[in-house]
């Protein structure tokens, strides 16, 4: 059983390892299974061989061996290789392509917050959130303290250990589904999915206009003498620019969240059309839509943009600190809560975020052949959340009906389209003035 995980992630290492031994103690006799823990830092040998690096010994003589992996992460997503942008993300392709029984972890950063006021801890950060994002093909967890991935790593064992030991003679057959009631639907969605840009860009740019105005009213208020100070409470620079670096911290950490809540006001939401092309009426319908790698994002149709105040006054200073004024509202943003739309009652569309990918539901009462059934309320807004060299996304449906076996699947193609956070964000603006 093998733990891969970058350099900052030595405790976690040390605590599933000691998950580990408590199974083997507890469970290995009645099981009749034993895990050995293994980590690169305790169990590679060195070894110098033409036509090989760290990274290539590593994985022969531990991750190709392994029955199961665990790869955990903190702040930091690792350093490059010759195949891969970190070694901890090599170890994970490897395991992937081996079939290797694979679990990834990653640290709630609500909880242990990384310090992002420098270069090379940003990069890193951008990097791991990047991976994250474009882990599509499973399902990862995240826990708030070592006691807490020490409890999903014994859930990892116990499932692991139930697969080694099923049995696998038994052989299943699909049937193919029949029906006397066809199903023929043609599935339209749209207009596209978008995404920015110019997001780090556009971060970067705010947190530092936002300081700079912030450092400027300081120095012209202590230069007008308009500052309180006293021997108790005193106000300093040095003071100001650590408040400022904790708050341009949690901009950063919540940065995401403040573009999908962008996206969410000022992008068009979905719109969908449904028709059943044979001949047969269709009651108790339901089609599942899953629109891979986008993430759904409330519409704030029916709500005024809140512009509210971006820098909210720093403890121990003048409220004449509180605001650079007319700057993008990102706490605003945060703290504006969700607008939901309100439904009447049997309304036939719900949504979820299902990890990686929106899964769209629509479940109708009835669908006459040759009628279109049009989406026309504003239920969700389709947002990817990183750049995508691809021209589209695939979108796949199931749907099933009353009187009808199986399941009837389809798929399409939806368009993607670039967007800029400036551009929305003078967008919201201009409707404050209109």
């Amino acid at each position: 059983m093998l733990f891969t995980g970058p350099g900052d992630t030595s405790e976690l290492v040390a605590a599933g390892v000691a998950a580990v031994h408590d199974w083997n103690s507890s469970r290995a006799k009645n099981s009749e299974y034993v895990l050995i823990p293994k980590h690169y830092s305790t169990d590679s040998v060195s070894l110098f061989a033409q036509g090989k690096d760290g990274q290539s010994v590593i994985n022969e003589q531990l991750v190709d061996d392994a029955d199961i992996v665990i790869s955990v992460f903190r702040h930091r997503f690792g350093t490059a290789t010759p195949r891969a942008e970190s070694g901890t993300a090599e170890e994970i392709d490897r395991s992937m392509k081996d079939g290797t029984r694979l679990h990834i972890y990653f640290v709630n950063a609500d909880e242990d917050r990384p310090d992002l006021r420098d270069e090379e801890p940003r990069d890193q950060w951008d990097k791991l959130e990047k991976f994250r994002r474009g882990l599509k093909e499973g399902l990862w967890s995240q826990f708030d303290t070592p006691a807490n991935f020490q409890d999903l790593v014994r859930r990892a064992i116990e499932l692991d250990i139930a697969e080694f030991s099923r049995d696998r003679s038994s052989v299943h057959v699909n049937e193919p589904p029949h029906s006397d009631s066809p199903i023929d639907l043609r599935v339209d969605v749209g207009p596209s999915v978008g995404y920015f840009t110019d997001g780090d860009t556009a971060r970067e740019g705010y947190i530092k206009s936002a300081t700079d105005t912030a450092m400027g009213e300081f120095r012209a208020a202590q230069s007008e003498a308009v500052l309180p100070l006293s021997d108790n409470n005193q106000i300093t620079e040095l003071g100001l620019r650590t408040s400022l670096d904790e708050w341009a911290q949690a901009v950063r950490i919540k940065w995401e969240s403040s573009l999908q809540y962008l996206a969410g006001w000022g992008w068009p939401t979905l719109t969908m059309e449904l028709e059943q092309l044979a001949d047969t009426y269709l009651t108790s319908v339901r089609i599942d839509l899953r629109f891979e790698g986008v993430i759904g994002v409330p519409p704030r149709v029916g709500r005024a943009f809140d512009l509210g105040t971006m820098i909210r006054p720093l403890p121990g200073h003048s409220p004449r600190m509180g605001a650079p004024r007319n700057v993008n509202p990102i706490d605003s943003l945060l703290d504006s809560g969700t607008f939901t739309n309100l439904h009447p009652k049997g309304y036939p569309v719900t949504w979820e975020n299902d990890q990686n990918s929106l899964v769209v539901t629509v479940q109708l009462d009835k669908l006459p052949p040759k009628t279109p059934w049009k989406l026309n309320a504003p239920d969700v807004v389709l947002y990817l959340p990183e750049t995508t060299e691809g021209e589209s996304i695939a979108v796949t449906w199931a749907a099933s009906a009353a009187g009808v076996s199986g399941l009837f699947e389809g798929s399409l193609q939806l368009p993607v389209r670039a967007e800029t956070v400036t551009g929305t964000w003078n967008a919201a603006q201009g409707s404050q003035t209109s």
